[in-house]
């Protein structure tokens, strides 16, 4: 290299637009990234479905609940309780056999034998509670009616 010889830089406009354009594409790799993991956390969560009861009938040989899914998603009952009135305790389960499938907008009916006939008093006052897959839950309070 010569000694008095001058090496010239870029000017800076240049200079701004080269930086300018890396920001912008840093920018939208940034937003792609995001927009990807927002819309895949979106698409893997459903909404719990909701019910509610329309009657129930309990006697110390059969429970029986009319359910109402007023969700938009199908409501797949698993479980069915009895709850003591007064204090909420579990006093029975209910053996309703394979779940059951409801769909939006439709009533289905949830049946079965209580697993501790003899703690369903009649006359007395329970809880019934149906449970779905997803975590959502209805609940009624039923006076226990003798078996006929």
């Amino acid at each position: 290299m010569k000694v008095g010889k001058r090496l010239r830089a870029i000017s800076p406009v240049i200079a701004v637009l080269i930086l300018i354009i890396v920001a912008v594409v840093a920018g939208i790799t940034v937003y792609n990234f995001v927009a990807g993991l927002i819309s895949q956390t979106t698409t893997q969560s459903r909404a719990p479905s909701s019910i509610i009861i329309d009657a129930a009938k309990l006697t110390p040989k059969e429970a029986v609940a009319t359910v109402r899914n007023i969700g938009q998603t199908e409501a797949t009952v698993i479980e069915m309780q009895v709850l003591n009135a007064t204090d909420l305790s579990l006093v029975t389960s209910v053996n309703i056999g394979d779940p059951i499938t409801i769909p939006p907008g439709k009533v289905g009916e949830v049946k079965g034998s209580p697993a501790d006939e003899k703690a369903i008093e009649p006359g007395e006052w329970y809880i019934v509670k149906v449970l779905t897959d997803d975590g959502a839950s209805a609940t009624t309070k039923v006076k226990a009616q003798q078996p006929k």
